[in-house]
């Protein structure tokens, strides 16, 4: 089984996801200014007999303002969320490098390579005919170990794998939903997109910390 298709699979996600983003936002940009001009029409149609018209023009400015930053910066909002959570989970575990979420096939090899004593007390058990049948049930034991510990990391490098995958599609497709933000019939969309943004990078800062900790 070649390990490194982990990596292979991890990476073209990343290249897709990364590359996709600037190309929503250059298609959603439009309909921001559109909502952004609707509303604060709006505000100003609903608010006439409010004398303080400036008040209302500086919400709408800020208001606007964080979220064509928020439309701008989506990719670095998704970039902080997944590698400060990641940073979290492994703060909470030992300490482990963070680096090595970004390499599932390195947490197999890791795992094999953890495991790998267990082979080494084998092959002492192992001098000669009397000592495997004298030691079976201890070279059994042994042998199924180190097949569900394998197992084990293998199961664990697939899920980080599909999180990953699973986040960076998440950043790249909700970009679509971020304009929305800008007005508040709307903004629940732009909200939900900040939500699924967050809930997957959970998702991966609990894998890191039992990463950290294993």
């Amino acid at each position: 089984m070649d390990l490194n298709v982990f990596d292979q699979i991890l990476y073209q996600f990343e290249t897709i996801a990364t590359g996709g983003i600037p190309s929503i936002r250059a298609l959603v940009i439009a309909t921001f200014w559109l909502l952004a001009t609707i509303d604060a029409c709006m505000a100003f149609l609903t608010n006439l007999e409010d004398g303080n018209h400036f008040k209302i023009l500086i919400q709408k400015c800020l208001k606007i303002g964080f979220w064509l930053f928020m439309l701008n910066e989506w990719g670095t909002f998704c970039d902080v969320v997944l590698h400060g959570f990641i940073q979290a989970g492994s703060t909470i575990g030992s300490g482990a490098r963070t680096a090595i979420m970004q390499h599932p096939s390195q947490i197999v090899l890791m795992g094999i390579s953890t495991l790998d004593p267990i082979l080494e007390y084998e092959k002492q058990l192992c001098s000669g005919w009397t000592d495997v049948i004298a030691n079976l049930p201890i070279l059994l034991a042994g042998i199924l170990s180190f097949l569900f510990g394998c197992l084990a990391y293998i199961i664990l490098g697939i899920q980080i794998v599909l999180t990953y995958v699973e986040f960076l599609l998440v950043c790249a497709l909700f970009t679509l939903f971020v304009p929305f933000g800008v007005t508040r019939w709307t903004s629940f969309l732009a909200e939900k997109a900040i939500g699924g943004v967050i809930g997957y990078g959970v998702k991966l800062m609990v894998l890191s910390c039992i990463l950290s900790i294993i």
